[in-house]
């Protein structure tokens, strides 16, 4: 089994009808993680689980203050090392890692209803709804034996039905409301388990009875035993084959999704003897913490070279490959130098060649080749990989940055045709930025080329548009650099 990580969780204390809550340190990982690496659930467990969450939430809603819970989901879940779920606590320090991996959009978009799509507003019924949608990712996620009962199945969609409807005329007021949808195992069910699990406890102490009697009047060959210590050690092989497997896959999640490098460390900590990779992995993570990072900054690349030499020595899936290449371009990413430029351009060529990355993934991985494009003055090139990151990227504010980074860069690379196409089109996607309308303002005045009236009618646009814009800074030194006037309505751009 993986080490396990420990998380700051909220501690429920109950007095009559009031909540208090503290905050307790516990061994555990979230339960998004769990899940992935452990899916099997006994029933009982699932039922215990979904229990234990709607009495916690239920509890955080009688607090008197910070009444509502606001991060629902799977990955502010806590699964302890005795299998108990807490909600992790959002206000620790310790926790900012989880905090950023839920503001991503793809998470967001998950867990949150698509009206309320950032984590704002607080109240029961988004807590509940985020309830729902953790349950339902709960039941997708789990292989529960025995299977849930058709009776159980409906139940249970019953009660996350009743957690996703926000709009209906009654929406929810409490999670108490839910809980009767929980489904109880039948108790007939138990007591049939309870007997046959006392049969089975007599029948393995007599055979062990046997067994143990059997050994002191027989003793095994030297060649059956060696054969004994074989067969144990085949059975043996691929269980640590798994447990590497799943060590590095929670590294590289810490690493990629999380960048807390100190817990990619502590995972990698229990296998670094057992893989030459996973001990280049855990150089290549040390090297990174942010205490380490100046003094280690010049063996970063000698480490990453090793942890891609150990990736081609070892027999790893292309899924696996793929997955810790992104970890290696990564880690040139944040040497961010010339040299690591040439590194990502090669290695981000494999993973855009590959099958099986997610737009998400090849987007992460195109904006790092973007910037190795810059590092090594190819501008042009630059340019045109933001323009492919805008095919797949969604945020405003992101958008309207790469619109920018791509004009700039096509200026850079003496293309100012290019630059004002992009800036066009950036001011048709993203109406509201002044920014992107300052540069296009700023390219049509340093262009000879370009006649001065339209100057004049963009600037006269743009201001009424935007009336604020006369008074920035960045509009002030445009007027110093090109000779725009501006007086009583009328406007003038010098030749």
């Amino acid at each position: 089994m993986a080490p396990q990580e420990g998380y700051d969780v909220l501690r429920l204390i109950e007095c009559g009808r009031i909540c208090y809550v503290s905050s307790e340190y516990v061994n555990g990982r979230p339960l998004v993680w769990r899940l992935k690496y452990h899916p099997n659930l006994s029933k009982d467990q699932l039922f215990s689980w979904i229990m234990q969450l709607t009495k916690q939430l239920g509890m955080i809603h009688r607090c008197r203050k910070n009444p509502c819970y606001r991060y629902v989901n799977p990955y502010s879940i806590i699964v302890s090392e005795e299998g108990e779920l807490y909600f992790a606590d959002m206000d620790a320090g310790a926790n900012e890692s989880l905090l950023r991996l839920m503001r991503k959009k793809c998470i967001r978009e998950h867990f949150l209803p698509p009206e309320e799509p950032y984590y704002q507003k607080t109240s029961v019924a988004l807590d509940a709804y985020g309830l729902g949608k953790t349950i339902q990712y709960l039941l997708a996620s789990a292989e529960v034996d025995p299977p849930l009962t058709r009776r159980e199945e409906r139940r249970l969609k019953r009660m996350i039905s009743k957690c996703l409807k926000r709009k209906s005329k009654k929406p929810i007021q409490s999670i108490s409301e839910i809980q009767k949808y929980i489904p109880e195992p039948m108790r007939q069910a138990s007591r049939c388990k309870t007997i046959i699990f006392r049969v089975l406890c007599i029948t393995v102490l007599f055979l062990c009875g046997l067994g143990a009697a059997a050994l002191l009047f027989w003793k095994p060959e030297s060649g059956a035993k060696e054969q004994n210590i074989s067969v144990q050690k085949e059975t043996q092989k691929p269980l640590r084959e798994e447990r590497i497997e799943e060590c590095l896959e929670l590294a590289a999640a810490y690493f990629l999704e999380m960048e807390n490098y100190t817990k990619t460390v502590s995972v990698l900590e229990g296998v670094r003897r057992e893989s030459e990779f996973a001990k280049a992995f855990q150089k290549v993570s040390e090297a990174l913490i942010e205490e380490n990072a100046a003094r280690m900054k010049a063996m970063l690349p000698v480490y990453l070279k090793q942890m891609e030499e150990c990736l081609e020595l070892e027999a790893y899936t292309e899924r696996e490959k793929l997955l810790y290449l992104r970890c290696i371009i990564q880690g040139y990413g944040i040497l961010d130098s010339r040299d690591g430029a040439e590194e990502i351009l090669r290695l981000g060529g494999l993973c855009m060649e590959a099958e099986g990355l997610t737009d998400s993934d090849r987007q992460k991985v195109q904006i790092r080749l973007a910037r190795a494009y810059e590092l090594i003055e190819e501008n042009e090139q630059a340019a045109g990989m933001y323009l492919e990151i805008l095919e797949t990227e969604e945020e405003t504010d992101k958008r309207e940055t790469y619109y920018k980074k791509a004009a700039m860069l096509y200026e850079a690379s003496g293309r100012a045709d290019m630059a004002l196409d992009v800036c066009v089109r950036g001011i048709e996607d993203v109406r509201q930025s002044q920014d992107l309308k300052l540069l296009h303002l700023q390219l049509l005045c340093a262009d000879p080329g370009t006649e001065r009236e339209l100057c004049v009618q963009m600037v006269r646009e743009y201001l009424q548009e935007e009336p604020g814009l006369e008074r920035t800074e960045e509009f002030k030194k445009l007027q110093t650099d090109y000779g725009i006037r501006v007086e009583g309505g009328e406007v003038w751009v010098e030749e």
